[in-house]
């Protein structure tokens, strides 16, 4: 019985060598190859046992090239398999699967139990893709993952051949729409009597094995790793990139990764979440003084007294959220935009009802942080305890940018009034106020 694994990327870096080298610690019987698509760029010199492929492969073995190697994930197995036709099974693994499982122990059972393909299956009844595939079959879509997939001999040869018959299809009924490997590698499973097996079959667990869900490097070390794989394994600006563009909201999994990384930005990123809860958002808040502390935001260190008050604002314009925007002015942390928008006027002003005089020992202000700050000049805050007699406290001359800038009050008040003494449009990011007062 021999079997091959297939490692499949387009780039290289120090990450996907870490996980390239953790595979060879998985593969003892087999022959590991690096799959390496260079299309766009060149495999390094030093890499060894390299098949390199481009996109022109494609065509030239009778495929359509719609999406490439990465939308369809069986063609690299394909072309693969004719270039190293001799083996009984083939497993390929895309660059930021970590491999945490003895291979040589899951081509033995695939042999034992006569199993010709191993994915992981999608749940997901709404999943996006498979309209694709839906015109070229009769039988309900299947889908599954692949992000690390085991295929038998028999397995490539049936996808194969049902990717050389979807190209005529396609090509008579002028379809635009091409089903993605995910579909296809699965459904044909059905179709063709392969005998398929779950990925979870093998393995203790897959908490971590997603497309969606992705894990840092320096996070492995607290996941049990017994017996499983985890997908995608990316650094850190892939991590931040992908998780904020497929979640809206904070769950527990996601509060566990970000308990570990020391990353501001990552907080505030969380903390804005479009489907967060207040509540939600003073955990996360909670989580980053336990981590971070005041080093960025020295108000963390004094008793906030502004969140959950009121505030009012002197008029909304076409780019405001709602009328009752003032109120997104009182976060816990700074947005990164605008909160809130006044129209163009004379004298606007953004106001924060304390509820009752307390002693007011700091203000720190945000303001919009993308325009700079000439839009602040000649802002003016002032203090007031009854609505009547307002004491200026501050005025900003110039066009600096008032980004975490402190403002010592150290006086009693109920009312906190921002407003420019002049022609113009307020937005502000945030607002926090603090006293040592409980």
């Amino acid at each position: 019985m021999k079997y091959a694994v297939f490692f499949k990327t387009h780039k290289w870096d120090s990450i996907i060598e870490t996980q390239y080298e953790r595979m060879k610690e998985s593969v003892q019987n087999g022959d590991l190859y690096i799959l390496y698509d260079e299309t766009f760029s060149r495999a390094p010199t030093h890499l060894s046992n390299v098949i390199s492929i481009t996109q022109s492969d494609i065509e030239r073995v009778g495929l359509v090239n719609h999406g490439g190697f990465w939308y369809n994930g069986d063609y690299g197995g394909i072309v693969s398999f004719l270039l190293k036709p001799d083996y009984d099974f083939y497993v390929f693994s895309e660059y930021d699967v970590g491999v945490y499982h003895n291979l040589d122990n899951i081509i033995a059972t695939m042999k034992n139990e006569n199993i010709d393909v191993i994915g992981n299956e999608i749940k997901d009844s709404n999943w996006i893709h498979a309209s694709s595939a839906q015109p070229y079959y009769n039988v309900e879509i299947e889908k599954s993952l692949f992000c690390i997939g085991f295929f038998s001999r028999r397995a490539i040869v049936n996808i194969y051949a049902r990717r050389l018959q979807q190209a005529i299809f396609r090509k008579k009924h002028n379809l635009e729409f091409w089903p993605i490997g995910e579909a296809v590698m699965a459904t044909e499973c059905k179709l063709s009597n392969l005998n398929y097996r779950n990925l979870s079959y093998f393995c203790g667990n897959l908490d971590n094995y997603n497309w969606n869900e992705p894990i840092l490097e320096n996070y492995t070390k607290y996941i049990d790793l017994k017996d499983t794989f985890i997908h995608p394994i990316c650094d850190f600006d892939k991590f931040v990139k992908l998780t904020f563009e497929t979640q809206s909201k904070i769950d527990n999994k996601l509060m566990d990764k970000i308990s570990h990384i020391s990353d501001s930005n990552v907080y505030i990123k969380s903390y804005y979440m479009r489907d967060n809860t207040e509540s939600d958002k003073i955990k996360i808040y909670e989580k980053y003084v336990e981590n971070i502390g005041p080093k960025v935001f020295p108000y963390i260190n004094e008793n906030i007294i502004s969140y959950g008050c009121k505030a009012y604002q002197s008029s909304c314009s076409e780019y405001s959220f709602s009328e009752f925007e003032a109120n997104r002015v009182l976060n816990l942390l700074p947005r990164y935009h605008f909160s809130m928008h006044t129209d163009m006027e004379l004298n606007p002003w953004w106001l924060l009802d304390l509820e009752r005089e307390r002693h007011i020992s700091n203000l720190y202000i945000f303001d919009r942080p993308d325009l700079g700050g000439f839009r602040s000049i000649n802002l003016d805050v002032s203090i007031s305890s009854n609505m009547n007699d307002w004491t200026s406290l501050y005025v900003k001359k110039d066009d600096s940018l008032l980004w975490n800038k402190k403002i010592v009050i150290e006086s009693n008040a109920r009312y906190i009034k921002i407003s420019l003494l002049s022609i113009g449009i307020l937005h502000l990011d945030t607002i926090v106020v603090t006293s040592t007062e409980k």
